[in-house]
């Protein structure tokens, strides 16, 4: 063995395992269960690093052999679990949520899916729950990381361990700053890209060269190590999908993971970890991460709604039968050079991809392969692209700045924008109905909306970085439009996050001060009612087996969580002059919500408003813009 076995390394594993499948599984007690993955980033990191450096020190390090072992421990098992994706996904998934498997095929298999998911999904975000695949970016970043650092090792050996540490101490300080500086901005890359993520695999490097003075005091060990359990336990219990991660925040798992390391072995810690039973899940742990997320997506997909009690539970069962059975016939046969012999695991390995890779492209093909399904089926699926046509190019990330950038005028062509809507994601698509009004009246609407920024004003928004400077850029680009004398102000009220910000109330009428002090009108889009499902693929789940029920067609009234918290703004706001559009009057009746008209869903998502539903509430407006709904003319 080229480094002594540490049972408490396999605990910290099984610790890390359980913190991503519990937060998986939707336990609402730890929402910052996603740290698991950077626990395992650090244990890896001093692992393989302990094992290259001894032998590059002691003159017998193999790039070939290394190489064949990372696939020996990674390859058959994920391979297994690519086929049964591929073949569980052709039978279950509907058409828009079939079409991507091939492609996260092709990028996990190339240990490139990170960079897809990079360019595709937020790992919060809501159609997550629709990627088999998704958590494999943690794979690609791992692997990528291995194809240069070992080379990097061999190459500093000449020079000494002190230069070697201080090399990796200079690019684990590199990729932690970069991380910093971009999360803001850039969160997709931040999160699933290895130049971000680099430092933490780093730390565990930096434990195994010896770069890290050794604690010999029992009692500052114990101490040592406690402190980063508790950063563990902290940064698991504490955080939340929406706590700024990994930047700065990631600091108090990978630091309390290194403390682990370092400090634990010896101690009651230590001991602790070393448990026989967790030691056990932590040798299933690369196959329990391998299989939980995909059967918790197509559990969800099947049943069609998040999982809760018995099904979490029955759940949970599954994917430790799935590990065990994988670990025992598939990780350990293939793990050992002397059952299978490097010749006869590359031809496996060889056949299985060449099979993964036709198998996909054949799927591909079929382009989501709708014929399974009746028309109806397909015909709901594909509403989930009943967004806004200009969405992609009018719609900003947080940070657009306005002022600078002009933004979309829709409505009639070549005239200057006289209405204006400002809000968060909410209001595109009814910037895009109120526009066809506008049209109508021969002027045109300006859209100054930006993803998960609620149009406040004069408050500081710690949780939504960036916001407050393009609220500010918003107001700086209206003041120099004075033609703009009506401004509709939209957002997700129902949104909990919104609920939780101090000064939320003062942030909107600081707002809608403004715009009255320059004498315009202003009218505030309410809540819109929200779902706990996605709507075009509910209708599309319930039509597979029977047509759809008129029933069907609405459901309980959820609740608002924007009663509360704006119950004192909507006053203090009809004493300001603004008047007040209510989605649900149109949508509701006392009890129930309408999510479908003449099988045209009214939702794109569970709580973003389709085209056809945002045409309903615009027309709840049209009073404004002096014509009737059935008027109303599209020249966009």
């Amino acid at each position: 063995m080229d480094i002594e076995y540490r049972s408490d390394l396999d605990g910290l594993r099984a610790l890390a395992v359980s913190l991503v499948v519990l937060f998986h599984l939707g336990v609402p007690w730890l929402a910052g269960g996603y740290v698991g993955v950077d626990i395992f980033f650090v244990i890896s990191g001093f692992l393989i690093t302990s094992i290259v450096a001894r032998q590059i020190d002691e003159g017998r390090f193999s790039l070939l052999t290394f190489y064949e072992r990372r696939a020996r421990r990674i390859l058959p098992a994920l391979i297994a679990v690519l086929a049964v994706v591929l073949v569980l996904s052709a039978f279950v998934l509907l058409p828009s949520h079939l079409r991507p498997v091939p492609r996260t095929i092709w990028a996990t298999l190339l240990f490139g899916s990170n960079v897809l998911f990079a360019q595709e999904a937020g790992y919060f975000a809501s159609d997550v729950h629709t990627l088999p695949l998704l958590h494999t970016w943690s794979l690609a970043v791992e692997e990528q990381f291995y194809l240069a650092f070992p080379l990097l090792l061999a190459a500093l050996h000449a020079f000494g361990s002190n230069r070697r540490a201080a090399v990796v101490w200079t690019l684990a300080l590199a990729s932690l700053v970069l991380g910093i500086a971009l999360l803001a901005d850039h969160p997709n890359f931040t999160f699933y890209m290895l130049p971000t993520r680099a430092w933490e695999l780093l730390t565990g490097s930096l434990l195994a060269i010896g770069a890290v003075p050794s604690i010999s005091r029992p009692s500052v060990r114990l101490a040592a190590a406690a402190a980063g359990l508790g950063l563990i336990l902290y940064a698991a219990f504490g955080f939340t999908q929406d706590t700024p991660f990994p930047g700065l925040n990631a600091l108090y798992p990978v630091l309390g993971t290194a403390l682990v390391i370092h400090a634990a072995p010896g101690t009651p810690v230590g001991r602790a970890l070393g448990w026989r039973p967790a030691v056990f899940v932590g040798l299933l742990s690369y196959s329990l991460y391998l299989w939980h997320w995909p059967i918790i997506v197509f559990a969800r997909y099947v049943l069609d709604r998040p999982l809760q009690g018995a099904a979490q539970v029955g759940a949970l069962c599954a994917m430790v039968v799935a590990a065990f059975l994988s670990w025992r016939f598939v990780e350990r046969p293939f793990r050992s050079p002397r059952t299978i012999r490097r010749g006869r695991l590359l031809g496996h390995v060889a056949v299985a991809s060449s099979v993964l890779f036709v198998g996909s492209a054949a799927l591909r093909l079929l382009d989501g392969w709708p014929g399974r399904f009746a028309p109806e089926v397909v015909a709901f699926d594909a509403a989930a692209g009943g967004f806004s046509p200009l969405r992609e190019a009018c719609h900003g990330a947080v940070g657009r700045i306005v002022g600078q950038v002009e933004p979309c005028a829709l409505g009639t062509p070549n005239t200057v924008p006289t209405y204006a809507v400002w809000g968060d994601s909410h209001g595109v698509e009814l910037s895009y109905a109120l526009a066809e009004h506008a049209a109508h009246n021969g002027t045109s609407l300006a859209q100054l909306t930006a993803s998960k920024c609620p149009p406040f004003l004069l408050v500081d928004l710690p949780e939504l970085p960036g916001c407050a400077e393009h609220n500010r850029a918003v107001l700086g680009w209206l003041g120099n439009q004075p033609q703009v004398r009506t401004v509709f102000i939209v957002g997700f009220w129902a949104n909990r996050t919104y609920a939780e910000l101090d000064d939320l109330d003062d942030g909107l009428l600081n707002a809608v001060r403004s715009l009255r002090e320059d004498g315009r009108r202003v009218i505030l889009i309410d809540a819109v009612p929200a779902n706990d499902f996605d709507v075009p693929h509910r209708l599309a789940n319930l039509s597979r087996t029977k047509p759809l029920s008129p029933v069907a067609g609405i459901c309980p009234k959820a609740v608002d969580h924007a009663t509360a918290y704006l119950e004192l703004a909507r006053q203090m706001l009809v004493e300001a002059g603004v008047e007040i559009v209510r989605p649900s009057e149109t949508l509701c009746t006392d009890k129930t919500c309408a999510i479908v008209s003449g099988n045209r869903p009214l939702y794109f998502d569970a709580h973003h408003l389709s085209v056809d539903g945002a045409r309903m509430v615009a027309a709840a407006a049209a009073a404004v813009f002096g014509c009737r709904p059935d008027e109303t003319q599209s020249h966009l």
